[in-house]
């Protein structure tokens, strides 16, 4: 038997009710995906039942956009929610287990919000980042493998520039 995939358009309005009726319907929750576009993200919830995958996107959610949560129909929607939250900056209003920002530890704060909407070159994209990365100069945050290799690429950058400075 195939995978048969459905694609439909959500409003905000409707992400609760839509849950419930797919709870209702007897389809188990799959995923919340967050895809970042030039208007902000795009949240794809995925909903499935008989190789029927059912996949409903609200479009043009922003940080300053609060989303219902679904953690209370299907619980497990909790770690989607808490995941966008953390990386993608968007807020859910009542999640049933609310990590509220610590559900991942990051050298900079909602990592998916750093590369620029227009800017995908790869070199910007880097540049950007140890700019993130050096407004957060407090290693001692991060677990000791990850601040060793933050500490380790800010040494090498340095290097570099002295060694440029120098010729």
């Amino acid at each position: 038997m195939a995978l048969e995939t459905q694609y439909k358009t959500l409003a905000k309005t409707q992400i609760l009710n839509n849950a419930e009726k797919m709870k209702n319907q007897g389809q188990r929750f799959v995923q919340i995906l967050a895809l970042r576009d030039k208007k902000g993200c795009n949240l794809v919830y995925s909903f499935m039942k008989d190789n029927v995958l059912l996949n409903h996107t609200v479009t043009g959610v922003t940080e300053k956009t609060v989303i219902p949560s679904i953690s209370g129909v299907f619980l497990e929607a909790f770690v989607f929610e808490n995941e966008i939250h953390d990386l993608f900056g968007i807020g859910f209003e009542g999640i049933a287990i609310d990590f509220k920002g610590t559900f991942y530890r990051t050298s900079v704060d909602k990592p998916m919000t750093v590369i620029p909407k227009k800017e995908y070159d790869e070199a910007k994209v880097r540049a950007n980042i140890e700019k993130q990365i050096k407004k957060t100069p407090d290693l001692s945050a991060m677990d000791a493998d990850k601040a060793a290799k933050v500490a380790a690429a800010l040494a090498a950058k340095k290097a570099k520039e002295a060694k440029k400075e120098a010729e």
